[in-house]
């Protein structure tokens, strides 16, 4: 493959199918709802070119080349179908389970992040369904990511709430990550009950969520 370059990084994805695109944004943790042109332009936007390439290589390439397939056209796109994920249904149990869960006092929005984050993994890695901290998705080359991404659609945003502008930082993040995923859970884990937001004033696609109720 030729030397990638955001400018023909465009041009080579646009000569993929959707399924193709949308497994690369898997990878990446992106969104894979919205169009071609959409989900070409969010993957040029979040990744760098050298990561890129070697998605490209090791994902797409074998998979372009490799001969002698046998499984019918209908069979391979079923299994793509089951592997999409019901974005809705994965939205309302996260929110389930967040609800329900008593978190251990924790002293940083790092200790609740760890909390969270394997309290998510523990539920769906088991499941085959990726769970993708901000860590991660920040050594690949993305500068805006949420504290984590659930099966490519469903970002959650943490906040440790120590006065309202936390608060506040938090309905700006979440409100940006609902333009960019299916679904956002906003979760404020807010000791002194400082918080002064409610869902009616979110987009439908946010849940807010406040600890303690």
């Amino acid at each position: 493959m030729a030397r990638l370059t955001r400018k023909n990084a465009t041009e080579i994805l646009s000569q993929l199918k959707k399924d193709q695109l949308k497994e690369i944004a898997r990878i990446f943790g992106l969104p894979v709802s919205g169009n071609k042109d959409e989900l070409i332009s969010l993957i040029v936007s979040n990744t760098r070119p050298s990561d890129l390439a070697k998605v490209l290589e090791s994902e797409i390439g074998p998979k372009e080349k490799k001969k002698g397939d046998t499984k019918p056209k209908a069979e391979t796109k079923q299994k793509r179908r089951e592997q999409d994920v019901d974005a809705s249904k994965l939205f309302k149990e996260i929110v389930k389970l967040l609800k329900k869960v008593t978190p251990p006092k924790v002293k940083s929005e790092d200790e609740l992040e760890l909390y969270v984050l394997g309290l998510l993994q523990g539920k769906f890695e088991s499941k085959k369904i990726e769970v993708v901290p901000q860590t991660i998705a920040v050594s690949k080359g993305k500068t805006t990511q949420p504290d984590i991404v659930v099966g490519g659609v469903v970002a959650v945003e943490l906040k440790y709430i120590r006065g309202s502008g936390d608060a506040d930082r938090g309905i700006g993040q979440a409100t940006k990550y609902a333009s960019m995923y299916p679904y956002v859970v906003l979760y404020y884990y807010d000791p002194q009950k400082r918080s002064h937001h409610s869902n009616s004033a979110l987009a439908k696609n946010i849940e807010l969520i406040v600890y303690p109720r």
